[in-house]
């Protein structure tokens, strides 16, 4: 009977460790890309949280979580505030549906990141290509926000996407795709659920393979941690 008991004792033993080892190797690359992004939304003085959401809404869209780790390490980095961190996703995120045949999240905002952080000397990439597909003339953009502040430039962005529409494209293909969009939503939610247990388990679970067995009580030694 004990020794059923201890084998008992001894599968589930296994059975916690090999679901913790998972959560940890399954969610090694995902608590990175929120590692960069934390560092650089508190650069930027925008709440994780709320970085946290737009990246959730962007990869329902985009399913590549790298991609969208970069579509917002540069628009944070554009400077694009808190307040307006909804409508700047919603409006790049419209221009790439309407254009997913050439353009990106991640690369519209690199361009648009480019634009603004060298005061309008650099207007390629694919917001460029964007918005000459848009019907904008290019020397007229630059000679239009000639002398704008950042802040204008911010503004000038998310004014001309909504203006075209892009912000509502957004919307309407997230109605339009509703079931996939939930999924993904609850996908994320478990990951980043999984995500906090490989966390907090990581350091605690090495710490032990490093002690080594002597450091493991018998029951657990022949688990294979």
């Amino acid at each position: 009977m004990k020794g059923a008991i201890s084998s008992l004792i001894a599968d589930g033993i296994r059975s916690l460790i090999s679901g913790i080892g998972t959560a940890i190797e399954d969610t090694r690359e995902f608590r990175k890309e929120m590692s960069l992004l934390k560092e650089v939304a508190d650069e930027n003085s925008v709440s994780f949280d709320k970085t946290k959401d737009a990246y959730q809404k962007l990869l329902a869209t985009r399913g590549d979580e790298g991609a969208v780790t970069e579509t917002l390490n540069n628009l944070l980095t554009a400077g694009f505030s808190e307040k307006n961190l909804d409508l700047i996703t919603s409006g790049v995120e419209g221009l790439a549906i309407r254009f997913k045949d050439t353009l990106s999240q991640e690369g519209i905002a690199d361009s648009i990141q480019e634009w603004i952080g060298s005061n309008g000397e650099s207007l390629s990439g694919n917001f460029a290509e964007a918005l000459e597909r848009l019907g904008y003339n290019l020397d007229d953009v630059k000679e239009k926000t000639k002398g704008m502040t950042k802040e204008q430039r911010q503004n000038w962005v998310m004014s001309t996407l909504s203006k075209e529409g892009l912000v509502e494209l957004s919307d309407e293909y997230r109605k339009n795709n509703a079931d996939a969009i939930a999924l993904s939503d609850a996908q994320f939610r478990v990951t980043d659920a999984m995500a906090k247990i490989g966390e907090k388990a990581e350091p605690v679970l090495t710490a032990v393979k490093d002690a080594g067995p002597n450091a493991c009580p018998p029951m657990v030694i022949g688990v294979g941690i």
